[in-house]
């Protein structure tokens, strides 16, 4: 079994300490169906930098979450089994600061 050794910055080591919900940048992982690498991408940021990014995922078609990542994910300790997936249009008008494409279709 894998373990995530990554660490995230303490509050200690932010001189202005943690960043508001208005603060946090906002950014978006696109994948055609939303159903594994967006959603990873999307958890992995959650846990390791969800004190400073609100992360968010979305696909152009999507489906559902790929089983498989979710056994993934849990494996390195991080759970996205209630994540869903989600259709970009349902987007439209929201601002993001980043957006990250993680296929050539999306």
């Amino acid at each position: 079994m894998a373990t995530w050794n990554a660490t995230k910055p303490s509050e200690t080591q932010t001189m202005a300490g943690p960043l508001t919900t208005k603060e946090r940048k906002r950014i978006l992982f696109i994948c055609t169906h939303n159903y594994a690498r967006s959603q990873m991408a999307e958890g992995i940021a959650k846990a390791l930098f969800g004190d400073r990014f609100d992360a968010s995922s979305a696909g152009t078609r999507p489906t559902s979450v790929n089983p498989l990542a979710i056994r993934a994910m849990r494996e390195i300790g991080i759970d996205i089994s209630l994540h869903r997936a989600k259709r970009l249009k349902g987007l439209e008008g929201e601002e993001f600061d980043f957006v990250v494409t993680l296929c050539s279709d999306a």
